[in-house]
């Protein structure tokens, strides 16, 4: 895996049965490195990049998987915004 690229981000702590992220095909250990245009370089940049979109919007999330690859996915926002559960569950 690429050190340099997996440091930076928000890695994927938890991911809830049937949000918005498992439906995207998220699992746990992957690190979010980008939303649309917007870079992701901790837990605190995901969150409020994702609180910035309106819930409901389709949003380009680009993240690094387990296996070091570079993935893209298309994420439908949902309703709860990250705003609470997503502090706890995202990590720098």
């Amino acid at each position: 895996m690429n050190s340099d690229i997996a440091t930076r981000g928000a890695r994927i702590i938890d991911v809830t049965p049937g949000s918005p992220a498992a439906t995207a095909g998220l699992t746990p250990g992957e690190v979010v490195t980008k939303i649309e245009d917007q870079v992701i370089e901790s837990g605190n940049a995901l969150v409020a990049t994702v609180q910035s979109r309106t819930p409901g919007a389709s949003v380009t999330l680009v993240f690094t998987d387990t296996s070091g690859n570079r993935r893209t996915v298309e994420v439908n926002l949902g309703t709860d915004q990250g705003r609470q559960s997503s502090r706890q569950r995202a990590q720098t």
